[in-house]
């Protein structure tokens, strides 16, 4: 899980658009999860057991192997999970950051995979 400290170096938009999901996995499964996660640490033997019934050929796949190994993950927050694009694209972080938060393509970016995860979140709490 990325801490408030790791979140903080995030664009308003990206950590807005994720907590929607995140803030529905807590209303429907009564704990936090992070969806979107940057880093994941599962036995090969878990995974083979979940990738048959991951229906999901995008983001949403990343939901589906939480909901499915939920009760088998430990959780901790992390400072090192920090906004990696300006480590990947170079420059100035701040002005980088700004631009995104700025962009409306940027926003619905993140809405094309949220909202997907969000039908994933509904349908698994039936």
């Amino acid at each position: 899980m990325r801490s408030t400290a790791a979140w903080a170096t995030h664009p308003r938009n990206y950590r807005d658009c994720e907590w929607m999901a995140i803030h529905t996995g807590e209303l429907l499964l009564g704990h936090t999860l992070d969806f979107f996660w940057g880093y994941f640490v599962v036995t090969a033997g878990q995974l083979a057991s979940v990738l048959p019934r991951v229906r999901s050929h995008d983001w949403g796949m990343q939901a589906e192997i939480v909901l499915q190994l939920r009760a088998q993950l430990t959780t901790r927050e992390v400072d090192w999970l920090a906004w990696e694009d300006p480590f990947f694209e170079g420059g100035d972080a701040a002005a980088l950051k700004q631009a995104r938060e700025n962009s409306l393509a940027e926003t619905r970016k993140r809405l094309d995979y949220v909202i997907p995860t969000l039908q994933i979140l509904l349908e698994s709490s039936k």
